[in-house]
């Protein structure tokens, strides 16, 4: 099984859905849904790629080992504006899906 994580904000979610859908080798694209994850969830469908939508990481399980798949957390939009709000968001993020998947 080969996972590709992504940790993207709302910003690249139009960019990270293009490179998705030109990469012929990514057999499934997973998001974990939530009220930042409707943009990228609308940019794949437009598409015409149907993601596989989980609510939290230990809901999430590879489908095969001989596929590629990407694994997508979007996060809120403008974490970036200060450094110390990007890592307390990436810490947060860390530790909560830490709880999910002992």
């Amino acid at each position: 099984m080969a996972v590709l994580g992504v940790i993207t904000c709302e910003i690249l979610e139009l960019e990270f859905s293009h490179l998705f859908s030109k990469d012929k080798d990514l057999d499934g694209i997973t998001v974990i849904a939530d009220k930042y994850s409707l943009g990228m969830i609308a940019a794949l469908e437009s598409l015409d790629i149907i993601p596989r939508r989980v609510p939290i990481l230990r809901e999430f399980h590879a489908d095969s080992p001989d596929r590629l798949e990407v694994l997508v957390r979007v996060l809120e939009l403008a974490l970036h504006n200060r450094k110390r709000n990007l890592q307390d968001g990436l810490v947060k993020e860390y530790l909560q899906g830490a709880k999910e998947h002992p």
